[in-house]
């Protein structure tokens, strides 16, 4: 069942799906200091966090989390008995969050021998335990659909939210150890911190592969294997979604118009734009426009 509540301040969203999982959105702006105690009980929650600041706690263990549209903010928090949880926002700050419960039994109903799922089973027994990590934009546009997508309207469109939530849960538990989804060394997450702070200088499309690999000193191939086990794209792929992205701030900020958004972009035609847009987060850049004036 799903709730979608609306006031002055923003949207929470609420919804129970059929496959156990349980889904919590909100984007809002308190009007004043916020602080929201509620009950946990035993499983994961991951929650990918789009804008805003907040802290959180559980047990004994504290997080401030930050986040901008060019920087998300993964976090995976174990629960492993039935405790309180603890939100905090702060005045005139706007969070944008979605949340996936996965209750204990859902993460001990797998009973395959696979030392991937005992990562998963290990780290959720630990009270208080979490993993923080950077999601990738096309992670961050799966959430921004869930956002967008209200969820209580047709058949097809609660099936589409259950399918966004679903593979938002697998992105996030990709950060476990296991035979096909390795945690990455310290060298490559040096690498990559390279390769993503020289590809947000990008402009034009003009740069090649090899000119992009050599900023981490790694062949184009080791780059490739190396993108495709942190962000499941190519090198081209995670650039055009992170260009999606920028665009999709500047119309939220009201900073351009979609034809200027749309060579931010790297698109010539507008049109071209939008249906790639709209592929990514669910709506048109006009309608991005009109969200926001409305």
């Amino acid at each position: 069942m799903t709730a979608v509540l609306a006031d002055g301040t923003g949207m929470f969203k609420q919804a129970e799906l059929r496959s156990g999982l349980k889904l919590h959105a909100a984007d809002v702006t308190e009007a004043r200091n916020y602080r929201h105690d509620t009950e946990l009980q035993p499983g994961l929650i991951v929650t990918l966090f789009l804008s805003g600041q907040t802290r959180i706690a559980l047990g004994n263990r504290e997080h401030d989390l930050l986040a901008d549209a060019d920087t998300p903010q993964g976090i995976v928090l174990a629960c492993a008995e039935q405790d309180i949880f603890t939100c905090e926002r702060l005045c005139d700050c706007r969070v944008r969050r979605v949340s996936i419960s996965l209750p204990r039994a859902w993460i001990d109903q797998d009973t395959v021998d696979d030392p991937y799922i005992e990562a998963i089973r290990r780290f959720s027994r630990h009270h208080g335990d979490s993993l923080l990590w950077r999601p990738s934009p096309h992670l961050a546009a799966q959430a921004e659909r869930i956002l967008l997508t209200a969820g209580n309207g047709s058949f097809l469109e609660r099936l589409r939210l259950e399918s966004e939530a679903a593979e938002m849960v697998a992105n996030g538990l990709r950060q476990f150890d296991g035979p096909e989804h390795s945690i990455l060394s310290g060298r490559d997450r040096m690498r990559l911190r390279r390769l993503y702070d020289y590809i947000d200088t990008l402009e034009g499309d003009s740069v090649t592969l090899e000119e992009i690999a050599r900023q981490a000193g790694m062949s184009v191939s080791a780059m490739q294997r190396l993108f495709r086990a942190a962000e499941g794209l190519s090198v081209f792929e995670y650039i055009r979604l992170r260009r999606l992205e920028r665009a999709r701030t500047a119309l939220e900020r009201q900073e351009m118009s979609v034809t200027e958004a749309a060579y931010l972009a790297g698109y010539g035609s507008p049109a071209n734009f939008a249906t790639a847009f709209k592929r990514q987060f669910g709506l048109t850049p006009r309608e991005v426009l009109k969200r926001r004036y409305s």
